[in-house]
């Protein structure tokens, strides 16, 4: 079934190519794409809308939270991933993801991240302040029994997971409840974590898609210049939330 992508530009040309092909690799259909694109413009939109995507032009550079929720304004789906532009898609598991989405609406999905050497990405952890993160900072995972140790870490387990916190490079969630759970912070600035700490206001629970790989590389914040790439499954990045 259809969904929607936003997408946050910002002198991201070089990257969101790299997504919009491996999308048209691996993807069964081309979902609607809606790409912000902040800050000097580099090429990055009309790559976009040459595609077939609806763009947005933001030139003032409003910050990564008030571009999220002009993106959301336009997605014409049930079911939305907010990606980072520098994603490469590896397989069709972000039709997964968003099919996941669909079938469990009253959560956040993330996949496992892979960073670019393919080795899995630590993406996830327990909510900062609660017993299963202070038992980490503790007790050396490596050292906890299994099931525990899955707890604790689990961007290492092998089956979905809820957890405190992942990170924000590439969430799907019911369209509705992502508008629900905003308007982002207009202040944030950065991509990752401040998505979080916005969603992070409302009481959905993040699930953790460990048969869903993805890689993003590193990208610091919108309002610098950085360069950020991803998916392996869905995507590959560096940068926690």
């Amino acid at each position: 079934m259809p969904y929607t992508v936003v997408v946050v530009l910002h002198e991201s040309a070089a990257e969101i190519d790299v997504l919009l092909h491996s999308a048209d690799a691996h993807l069964a259909a081309r979902p609607q794409l809606v790409a912000v694109d902040t800050g000097r413009d580099d090429g990055g939109a009309a790559r976009c809308a040459a595609w077939g995507a609806e763009v947005l032009e933001r030139r003032d550079n409003p910050g990564f939270g008030a571009a999220s929720n002009a993106g959301l304004g336009l997605a014409a789906h049930d079911v939305t991933v907010l990606l980072n532009p520098d994603c490469e898609l590896l397989d069709g598991s972000l039709d997964a993801l968003a099919e996941l989405a669909r079938e469990h609406p009253g959560a956040l999905h993330a996949p496992r991240l892979l960073n670019a050497d393919g080795s899995v990405q630590d993406s996830a952890h327990p909510l900062p302040g609660t017993p299963g993160a202070l038992l980490a900072a503790a007790l050396p995972p490596a050292l906890a029994p299994r099931a525990l140790r899955d707890r604790l870490e689990p961007w290492r387990g092998s089956r979905a997971h809820t957890v405190g916190w992942a990170i924000g490079a590439c969430l799907a969630a019911p369209t509705a409840a992502l508008r629900a759970l905003g308007p982002f912070d207009t202040a944030c600035v950065f991509e990752g974590e401040h998505t979080l700490l916005g969603l992070l206001r409302a009481l959905l629970l993040f699930l953790l898609r460990l048969l869903l790989l993805a890689e993003n590389a590193e990208r610091r914040q919108v309002k610098g210049k950085a360069a950020i790439r991803g998916l392996s499954g869905v995507a590959r990045s560096s940068r926690e939330a």
